[in-house]
């Protein structure tokens, strides 16, 4: 499902250009064929057995239920289960960028592809919500800085946005867009990185950070309104640690001022920290 559509290796070149040391640079399937058909049912069973058991797992249940009933219910279902050992997460750190990477791909797609990412903190971290809020000033819907100027206006992108990765581990601050047809690839990133420039020189206003965590705020309230949301986001935070921690968002959505985001967008977004791809039509 990847090697057969369009872009479907781009995200597998990409992580391993903008990765050198963190495991994030293999894609989780392999990093080619090979390392399927090689695989054995001897590695499949090790793999399971180290990471598939309950000394590994958090298991939540949440809704209409009564505590008791919780623990008979584990017990039958899971009791029989060997404990396992811990994994011990001990990953190697990816060390700082320290200069721009840069790569060109040519394949069987309409039009060409653009990514840029930065290397960004863990999800843990405290810098994490004012991060994911300065993507989302850049490049959160069609009122975004980059949609505005250069999907609506300039019409140099036919797509344009900004996220992040969402990594445990640190991760990645992505800017992705679809270039149109005509336009000039080194004059479009020129484009992304003027916007990007003129954030980081803090011209945006208290209004439209508001903007964002409004919409950052009303995010998570309407995901919580469903119990397998909460679920989920209950069995991260038991992953990382800190049970606590899914009741702390809001409350961090809500610290985050304009120094932050300006101090972040200087931080994270300088150009020997990024890492761009184009993935270009083949050449005729």
């Amino acid at each position: 499902r990847y090697l057969n559509q369009p872009y479907g290796d781009l995200w597998h070149r990409l992580r391993q250009l903008a990765y050198q040391h963190h495991p994030y640079r293999w894609p989780t399937i392999g990093k080619d064929v090979a390392h399927i058909e090689n695989a054995t049912m001897d590695d499949v069973k090790d793999f399971f057995n180290r990471f598939y058991c309950p000394d590994n797992a958090v298991l939540v249940v949440a809704g209409n239920v009564q505590l008791p009933r919780v623990k008979q219910l584990a017990e039958k279902w899971f009791g029989d289960i060997p404990a396992g050992t811990p994994a011990v997460r001990n990953l190697p750190a990816e060390p700082p960028q320290k200069e721009k990477k840069y790569q060109e791909v040519y394949a069987k797609v309409p039009v060409s592809a653009f990514h840029k990412v930065y290397h960004m903190c863990a999800k843990h971290e405290p810098d994490y919500i004012a991060t994911d809020l300065l993507s989302d000033i850049l490049g959160r819907g069609k009122s975004s800085r980059l949609y505005e100027s250069l999907v609506k206006e300039q019409k140099i992108f036919s797509s344009l946005g900004a996220s992040i990765s969402g990594s445990l581990d640190p991760g990645l601050f992505i800017i992705a867009g679809k270039l149109n047809e005509g336009a000039n690839p080194d004059e479009a990133e020129q484009a992304v990185n003027h916007i990007v420039n003129d954030l980081q020189q803090g011209n945006f206003s208290n209004e439209e950070l508001q903007k964002v965590k409004n919409q950052a705020e009303s995010t998570l309230a309407f995901s919580e309104l469903e119990v397998f949301s909460r679920a989920v986001n209950l069995a991260v935070s038991g992953f990382i640690g800190d049970t606590s921690l899914v009741n702390a968002t809001a409350g961090k959505i809500e610290q985050v001022n304009r120094q932050d985001i300006e101090r972040l967008s200087q931080q994270v977004l300088r150009e020997e920290n990024s890492t761009v791809m184009w993935y270009h039509p083949e050449k005729a």
